[in-house]
């Protein structure tokens, strides 16, 4: 799926479709945005969280809470080098995790995470003094059921002043800031909600996700795609396509462990330094809209200019979408960027298509 770039295009759905209609979603489904991946990703992050810290798991579109962290309001993310000794129960959530433990008199130094959550009874920095240590604590507890817990290449660590919770790439934990101040700060950036760090396959670079409700992903998405003082219709029919075009492209980077990178490749993000005051009444205006055609939410395309006249769906892509129709686009004409050239010689061109089949 592609996506053009800002424009009145979003405003001429809303009025030409006849078939258009509105309905109410869920403003609070939850989005995760590719913040740093692949190449830009890094080994090593640190996240500062303006409240305190609720463990969660993304599901559907959901965050499942596993509990809360109150002491703790920094993580440090890195691949798991640690060894730890583990219940073998699992639990869904801090809470009955920390009742097994905490009936033995043992505090968990920190949680292990692979579909449940498991307390850590002890990290060590080796296998041998690990063993000891569930050996020590097996005889202490006989009734107790231990593992020991090896790092692996597919495992994460995230550190805080007095716990470590573990988990695997494919089971991510979402690190959420809660209460008043809901946002966490990562290389001098502020951001809505929560975090995920993770790798994908053998990449020793780590991946920053930035999870949120779609609403407040939208607030730093309008002023990066359409000018914060355009006139305020214009920007909520921009934020309903905006709206659209995330719904719809859900997984789209599934590959890489989240819905939607925050680049022009997707839409552009610009984190909570780019919101502006109109922008986040338009999103707001407009909560829980999209745009349908036939009980069905349309691709919602839009772009910058489209020179004067836009294209039916079938002369662009291979699909013949009926509420993708080419029009007269006047409000193209003569705005910025509506007259252009681009040159190829011979040899590109027959590159090109030799290239397109």
């Amino acid at each position: 799926m592609m996506k053009m770039k800002i424009g009145w295009i979003a405003f001429a759905l809303v009025i030409v479709s006849s078939a258009v209609s509105f309905a109410e979603v869920d403003a609070n489904t939850i989005l995760r945005i590719g913040i740093q991946y692949g190449q830009s990703g890094s080994t090593t992050y640190s996240a500062d969280f303006l409240s305190s810290i609720q463990m969660g798991t993304v599901v559907g579109g959901r965050i499942t809470a596993l509990g809360d962290l109150p002491s703790e309001t920094h993580l440090d993310f890195v691949r798991s080098t640690q060894f730890g000794v583990a219940t073998v129960q699992g639990f869904g959530n801090k809470q009955e995790a920390d009742l097994l433990a905490n009936s033995r008199g043992v505090q968990p130094v920190g949680y292990y995470f692979s579909g449940n959550l498991r307390p850590l009874l002890a990290l060590a920095s080796s296998r041998e003094e690990a063993q000891s240590k569930l050996n020590a604590l097996a005889s202490q507890y006989p009734d107790l059921s231990l593992s020991l817990i090896e790092p692996q290449p597919n495992q994460m660590s995230a550190t805080g002043l007095a716990v470590t919770i573990i988990h695997t790439d494919s089971t991510p934990v979402v690190f959420s800031a809660s209460g008043e101040s809901p946002f966490y700060q990562l290389k001098s950036k502020l951001y809505h909600s929560g975090i995920i760090v993770q790798g994908m396959g053998n990449a020793k670079a780590l991946n920053h996700i930035n999870v949120q409700p779609v609403n407040t992903y939208l607030y730093g998405v309008l002023p990066k795609e359409m000018a914060y003082n355009w006139p305020a219709e214009a920007l909520k029919a921009q934020a309903v396509a905006a709206r659209n075009f995330a719904i719809l492209n859900l997984n789209k980077h599934k590959a890489n462990g989240f819905d939607l990178c925050s680049n022009t490749d997707c839409q552009i993000y610009g984190g909570v330094e780019a919101e502006k005051p109109e922008c986040t009444q338009a999103v707001e205006a407009t909560r829980g809209m999209l745009i349908y055609f036939n009980g069905v939410p349309i691709s919602a395309f839009y772009h910058s200019n489209s020179g004067g006249a836009t294209e039916s769906s079938e002369n662009v892509w291979s699909a013949v979408l009926n509420y993708i129709r080419g029009t007269t686009d006047l409000y193209s004409l003569d705005a910025p960027n509506s007259n252009w050239m681009l040159s190829y010689t011979t040899s590109e061109l027959q590159a090109a298509l030799l290239k397109s089949g």
